[in-house]
């Protein structure tokens, strides 16, 4: 993996997710706007503000999917390994993706650290814990889009819920750009130390 890629990865994860909670916000703002007044105008700015949180929210999950890709690929070796396309791809799967976050991203972090074992080198390992605790909040955050959308059906709000999103979205985001920037630098070392060991002396 180059520098390039590992920041591209990173600053648009960061950037996507940070564009996500603004348009997030000022979403949520328009409609209860929209409420106290019942001025239509706010009602552009719902529709407007609505897109760009979808597509932001798209461009980060791609960016995650993207990076998880590039994790599983440098530990091919590592008997038990994911394919990076079934690592990336199961995570679009609807329902599924909720067991299948656990497997892919923290089993990354799990399935790397046992392959620095079998390589017996002296590269840091990756932080279990800070991928397990990503993952189960990506797991909550998704669960409670789901209860959003039931609730939108059920009572023709989606907005009751809306104000305690922030409590699971903002360390889920902070805690994947950590995941995405320390995965990144496990791959670059542990590429680094495959390459040397096989270079013709």
């Amino acid at each position: 993996m180059s520098t390039s890629k590992k920041m591209f990865l990173v600053w648009g994860y960061a950037l996507g997710a940070a564009l996500r909670l603004l348009s997030s916000h000022l979403s949520h703002r328009a409609v209860i706007l929209h409420q106290q007044t019942g001025d239509n105008a706010y009602s552009t700015a719902i529709r407007a503000w609505g897109f760009t949180s979808t597509f932001a929210s798209l461009f980060v999950f791609v960016i995650l999917a993207v990076s998880v890709y590039t994790f599983w690929k440098a530990i091919q070796s590592e008997k038990g390994a994911i394919s990076p396309i079934a690592a990336a791809g199961l995570m679009f799967v609807p329902v599924f993706n909720l067991y299948w976050f656990f497997r892919a991203i923290w089993g990354f972090a799990r399935a790397y650290n046992r392959s620095l074992q079998n390589l017996k080198s002296g590269l840091p390992r990756l932080s279990e814990k800070l991928f397990a605790a990503f993952t189960i909040l990506l797991f909550v955050r998704w669960f409670y889009m789901a209860l959003t959308t039931v609730q939108q059906f059920a009572i023709g709000r989606g907005w009751l819920l809306g104000p305690y999103s922030y409590i699971i979205t903002v360390p889920m985001f902070v805690l994947g750009t950590a995941v995405i920037y320390t995965g990144c630098d496990a791959v670059m070392a542990i590429s680094s130390r495959t390459e040397g060991e096989i270079r013709p002396a």
